[in-house]
C-alpha cells in the first residue's frame, strides 16, 4: 500500500542560513466544527512536560508575531509533536503526542487518522505537512510553517 506522503507536494525555498523563505504549494486548510478553516499562522514551543516534543497552536489569523497569541477561543488546531524530522501516522501511539481540532478552546476532537510530516526544524521554525481527520466536520490537509517560540 502506498503512503499518502507520495502524493504530497512541497515548495520550500531556502536562503541564507537555511532560513525557509516560502512554503506555498498546498497551504493548510480544512473544516473545523463543520466550518471552512484556513491556516493563517501559528507557533510551537518546547513541551515543558515532555522534553522530546513540541506543542503549539495553528490558527486562522495571520500575525507578524504569532508567539504573542496565547489564548485562543475560535476554531484552531492544537498539537503536540515529536521534536524530530519524520513522518508520523495519526493517531500517535504515544499518548503525549496528538493533533486536536479545537472548536472553542474547550471542546476538542483528536485526529483519528492521517499523518503529519515534519520536514524541517530550525532554531526559529517548524515546517511540515498535515493530513488529519476526525470526521467530515473536522479535518485538515496542507503545508504549514510555525514559529518556534521561547
Amino acid at each position: 500500500m502506498k503512503s499518502l506522503c507520495t502524493f504530497c507536494v512541497f515548495l520550500v525555498l531556502t536562503g541564507c542560513n537555511n532560513q525557509y523563505l516560502e512554503l506555498e504549494k498546498n497551504p493548510l486548510k480544512g473544516v473545523i466544527d463543520g466550518k471552512e478553516w484556513v491556516f493563517g499562522s501559528g507557533w510551537v514551543n518546547y513541551d515543558p512536560i515532555y522534553s522530546q516534543g513540541l506543542q503549539g497552536i495553528l490558527f486562522e489569523q495571520e500575525l507578524n508575531d504569532p508567539c504573542s497569541k496565547v489564548q485562543i477561543v475560535e476554531p484552531h488546531i492544537s498539537l503536540s509533536i515529536p521534536y524530530a524530522r519524520g513522518n508520523y501516522n495519526l493517531p500517535f501511539p504515544e499518548s503525549n503526542f496528538f493533533v486536536d481540532f479545537s472548536v472553542d478552546g474547550v471542546k476538542e476532537y483528536t485526529a483519528s487518522s492521517g499523518f503529519i510530516e515534519i520536514v524541517a526544524v530550525t532554531s526559529t521554525e517548524v515546517v511540515g505537512f498535515l493530513s488529519a481527520n476526525f470526521d467530515d466536520e473536522n479535518n485538515a490537509q496542507g503545508s504549514f510553517s510555525l514559529r518556534l517560540c521561547d
